[in-house]
Parts: C-alpha cells; sequence; structure tokens
C-alpha cells in the first residue's frame, strides 16, 4: 500500500494542513468586536464582515442579552436593504471601484449587498418560524423594551425616501439589484411582521415567557406604540387583521383611534376635487390631505378602518 492509499493518518506522508491550528468558534460578542476592528487589511475587510453577517446568528452567545444585542445589531445594518437607491447620490464616483470576492464593485453596491446580507440572515435566524416551537421564543425576545420599538422602527414607512415603497413591500424591477431579494424572504418577514403585531395586543399568548421587565415595559409602552403597529399592518395592505385582533374584541382604544386619525389626516392622497369650486362643478384628483376621514376613506383602507372603529368607540354597546 503506497502512501496515497492509506487509510489511518499516521500511515500516510505529511499535508500541509497537518499543522493548521483549529479554534472554537467565536461567540456573538467576539464576532461583534471583529466587525468593528478586523484584524486584516482593508482588502479582505468586506469578505469578513459579510462573513460574519452570514454566521451571526449560528454563533453562541452569553445569554438573552446578547441576543437582543445581535437582532438590534442585525436590524440596524439591513435598513434600507430594499432601497438601492439609499446607498447611490450625487457624490458617488462610480468610476471607483473596489475589489472584492464579488468581482470590482462601487462603494454603493457594497453597502447595498452588505444590507441585503443582514436581511437574509435576520429571515434566517431571526424572523422565521421554528418548527415545532413556532415564534415562542423569538416574539419573547421581539416584545422586550431592548426590541420592540426597534422592530416598529425597521418597519416604518418611508414617505420620504421613496412614495409607496417600504420595507415589507421592496421594489421589483428589472435591474439586477431588485433581484437580489428572493420572495421566500420577504414572506418570511411579513409573516413575522403580522405575528409581531397580533402580540401586541394578544399578549397572554407570551407572558409566561417573558421577565418582569419587559411585563412592566408592556403595561407602560405598548398601548402607547398601538398606532405604530396599526401603521406596519397598513404598510402590509393587511389592515382586515385589525378587525380581527382588536376591533372585534373591542380593544382599540380612544388614544389609539386619535393618533391613528391624525396620521392618515396628516397625509396626502390623491382625491376627487372640485375644479372652481360650487356645486355641479367637475372634479379632478388631486394630490392634497383630506378634510376628514370620511373623505380619506376613498383613497386609503386604514381611514375605512378607522371609521368602524370609531363606530365601536362611540357605540360600543352595538
Amino acid at each position: 500500500m503506497n502512501a496515497n492509499q492509506a487509510t489511518d493518518k499516521k500511515d500516510r506522508e505529511p499535508h500541509v494542513l497537518d499543522d493548521m491550528t483549529f479554534v472554537k468558534g467565536p461567540t456573538w460578542p467576539e464576532l461583534k468586536k471583529l466587525w468593528h476592528k478586523p484584524p486584516c487589511s482593508e482588502l479582505m475587510w468586506q469578505e469578513l464582515r459579510m462573513s460574519i453577517l452570514h454566521y451571526g446568528f449560528i454563533s453562541g452567545t452569553n445569554g438573552k442579552e446578547d441576543e437582543l444585542d445581535r437582532v438590534a445589531f442585525y436590524l440596524k445594518v439591513a435598513d434600507r436593504y430594499d432601497l438601492p437607491e439609499a446607498f447611490f447620490d450625487g457624490n458617488n464616483d462610480t468610476s471607483k471601484r473596489f475589489f472584492t470576492n464579488f468581482g470590482y464593485l462601487s462603494a454603493g453596491k457594497l453597502q447595498l449587498m452588505i444590507a441585503r446580507q443582514a436581511f437574509k440572515s435576520l429571515c434566517e435566524g431571526f424572523f422565521k418560524e421554528n418548527g415545532e416551537y413556532g415564534y415562542t421564543h423569538t416574539i419573547s425576545l421581539a416584545i422586550t423594551p431592548a426590541l420592540f420599538a426597534r422592530l416598529l422602527w425597521f418597519f416604518r414607512r418611508r414617505r420620504v425616501d421613496c412614495d409607496n415603497n417600504t420595507n415589507l413591500h421592496p421594489m421589483s424591477g428589472s435591474d439586477g439589484l431588485y433581484r437580489d431579494v428572493p420572495e421566500h424572504y420577504i414572506r418570511t418577514l411579513q409573516k413575522f411582521a403580522r405575528t409581531f403585531c397580533r402580540a401586541a395586543w394578544h399578549y397572554s399568548d407570551y407572558a409566561e415567557y417573558v421577565d418582569s421587565v419587559t411585563e412592566r415595559f408592556r403595561l407602560d409602552t405598548h398601548e402607547r406604540l398601538r398606532h405604530s403597529v396599526i401603521q406596519v399592518l397598513d404598510i402590509m395592505e393587511r389592515l382586515d387583521m385589525l378587525d380581527t385582533i382588536a376591533c372585534n374584541q373591542g380593544l382599540c382604544d380612544r388614544e389609539t383611534f386619535n393618533k391613528l386619525s391624525q396620521h392618515v389626516l396628516d397625509q396626502k392622497l390623491w382625491l376627487k376635487t372640485p375644479i372652481g369650486g360650487g356645486t355641479g362643478s367637475q372634479m379632478q384628483q388631486v394630490y392634497r390631505k383630506p378634510k376628514n376621514l370620511e373623505e380619506a376613506s376613498v383613497a386609503t383602507k386604514l381611514a375605512e378602518v378607522l371609521l368602524k372603529v370609531k363606530a365601536k368607540l362611540d357605540y360600543p354597546q352595538q
């Protein structure tokens, strides 16, 4: 039997990998330190950070605090993953390219690629339902003080950046920049967001899994933030859930109603407006603020739902 046929390490000739030192995988705090101070040249930092994002959710943690920090970190890095234009402006030197494992890329494209890797890792490591355990652990983290408002921030509507574009409805298009977010990730995000919104009301489903700090936070904060939760449902075009998880159970309070009503009345909508005023005038579509919820209900589902809520608040016995 020659060296090439040896079946045991001691029977073969030395291998170049024999002297390699292997170490236990780093914990999340250690990976985060590498992100901020990579022990390598600038030429390799983008590959290292992509690797950190890829493996971050399978790295070890030192408890719940590390888990919360990890999710918050990924949310910040993944923000605007669906907005390529957010990483490109008039100051970008499109002629300057940086060498990477993915080819020569501009700084803007590198930033977008990193944000999208963070988003994909979030979907796999946090937003995704966990088999027989469902969302129990994920939601118990999501409704804590450390993450509740941060998730609402991640799901926010960004009208200033791009009309009708949100983290829950990524833009479509033929440009390759838009095709890097597979549809199944978007479905994973939407399913989590619906579960998260429901938990803002049906908190008792998860009460046994949270600590006393989260319980106090819920009593002090959750109800005050319900209007933001409903705005998330509005973004997803799933306001039908509001009837199920709030209105039908009388859980939509007056404060939430007032904040949402003001939100609707403060935004511009395409509404029919008489030309020249007076009865019998011709109508034209004008982009303006509505005068009341009744007028707004023609253009936005949220106003339509709020009118139903108002009826329940004004006449609870019905």
